[in-house]
């Protein structure tokens, strides 16, 4: 009787192994029975990463156990509705296919804060603001009244005061390392350096210029061009004139990645040829003649082998390749141009529309639709750390992802009324706002 019962016990775990052996197998290679269907199908997986990390996930409005990073697993092929949420953070909502034996991943969800942004301290209201960090500090410019008369430089760190200069605001250029403002103003004119310094007051130093000067632009971090319709003068941080070019009908000038770029007018008043040298002494080769109009600017941050001008009276961006044809894009009502920089990509911004573009040198410029508003944007940041790219219409703070696999919806921050961007500091995941005549300060994390 014993062995009897010990037989039957054993065929019944061999038959019960035998069973589950497979079943279990299975779902450790992501099967599992669909009752609807009755049949065994391969599953799904569905990861999700989070900065922060610790968001709550729910599936089709059920809460998933743990918190990203997260993995979820054996899903059954369909549709479902994603969300992400983690307290004082706005949260992530999406559509997604789970299919068959596949793995989606959302590698880059990126959650800001829902907190309001703050007034900066000791700033005081301004028309326009001109920006120029080093390191994790900012310069900033702000000129306020008629013709910008009442300019003062301020550093964003506690306890520097600000710098008072004599208006009127004629132009301001950053040097290319971040450490340096120059600033052409007054009347008489005078063209003033500030240099970043996280001591109780800014070092300046002060050049005389010709009463004539229209623009400044830096070429490379010591010295500095100057340029009005006529001509170009290029001087040493000592105020020592070091070259002089004739330029007659000169538009406008800037120096980007090595090169000195020019606008100037050809023969006829509304066609202008973009020039490109190494130095005010080179021969400048022309790089196109076209319709451009006075109104038109060089975008910097272009990579070396690219001109980008943006003329906005013509609603246009046209792309200069060297040894290639000429790219325009007519874009209507594009007032805005930020190239990632060093990349063949830029992002455009029109009243309704904001589009990211890119080149591939063999092809016409790939545009992509991120965002349409029923509201006008009224400004507009990219910022590569963050892989988005901030708005602003006359109601509200916005975003979009760049990473089409995470998102392309886009996502409102804070609203309120009269509020542009001003600057963003990375470093420290923060945009700066200019809402009114106020300078205020948006944590996009927090500490």
């Amino acid at each position: 009787m014993k062995d009897t019962m010990r037989k039957a016990v054993s065929w019944i775990f061999i038959g019960a192994f035998c069973t589950a052996a497979p079943l279990l197998l299975l779902s450790a290679l992501g099967y599992r029975y669909n009752l609807k269907r009755n049949a065994i199908q391969p599953t799904g997986a569905l990861s999700l990463i989070s900065i922060p990390k610790g968001a709550s996930v729910t599936l089709n409005g059920v809460l998933q156990q743990g918190t990203t990073p997260l993995r979820l697993t054996q899903l059954a092929p369909g549709n479902y509705t994603v969300e992400a949420t983690k307290e004082g953070y706005h949260g992530w909502r999406r559509q997604i296919t789970i299919a068959a034996g596949t793995h989606t991943v959302f590698a880059t969800l990126r959650f800001f804060p829902t907190a309001a942004p703050v007034a900066v301290e000791g700033f005081p209201p301004a028309d326009r603001l001109i920006w120029n960090r080093g390191g994790s500090s900012w310069i900033v410019l702000s000129a306020r009244g008629e013709e910008g008369k009442l300019l003062t430089a301020h550093l964003l760190a506690p306890g520097i005061p600000p710098l008072v200069l004599e208006g009127p605001l004629h132009a301001a250029a950053p040097a290319p390392h971040d450490l340096a403002l120059a600033v052409l103003h007054g009347d008489p004119l005078r063209l003033t350096l500030i240099f970043l310094s996280l001591t109780e007051s800014f070092p300046t130093r002060t050049l005389q210029v010709r009463d004539t000067v229209q623009g400044i632009t830096w070429i490379g971090s010591n010295e500095i061009m100057t340029w009005n319709h006529e001509a170009l003068e290029t001087r040493a941080l000592d105020g020592a004139v070091r070259a002089r070019a004739e330029v007659p009908g000169l538009v406008s000038a800037t120096a980007d990645r090595g090169r000195i770029i020019l606008l100037a007018a050809a023969q006829t008043p509304l066609t202008l040829r973009v020039l490109a040298g190494k130095s005010i002494n080179d021969d400048f080769a022309p790089l196109t003649a076209t319709e451009f109009s006075r109104a038109s600017l060089i975008v910097p941050g272009a990579p070396e082998d690219l001109v980008g001008v943006l003329d906005p009276l013509a609603s246009a961006f046209t792309l200069l390749p060297q040894g290639a044809v000429p790219q325009r894009i007519l874009q209507p009502g594009l007032t805005r141009v930020q190239w990632d920089s060093g990349h063949a990509v830029w992002f455009m911004a029109s009243e309704h529309e904001l589009q990211r573009a890119s080149w591939e040198r063999t092809l016409a410029p790939d545009v992509t639709l991120l965002t349409r508003t029923s509201e006008s944007i009224t400004s507009h940041l990219f910022v590569p750390d963050l892989d988005a790219v901030f708005y602003t219409t006359p109601s509200r703070l916005a975003f979009v992802h760049l990473d089409p696999s995470v998102d392309q919806e886009p996502h409102t921050l804070y609203e309120e009324s009269a509020m542009e961007i001003a600057g963003a500091d990375p470093t420290h995941s923060r945009l700066y706002l200019k809402i009114g005549e106020q300078l205020f300060s948006y944590a996009l994390q927090t500490p």
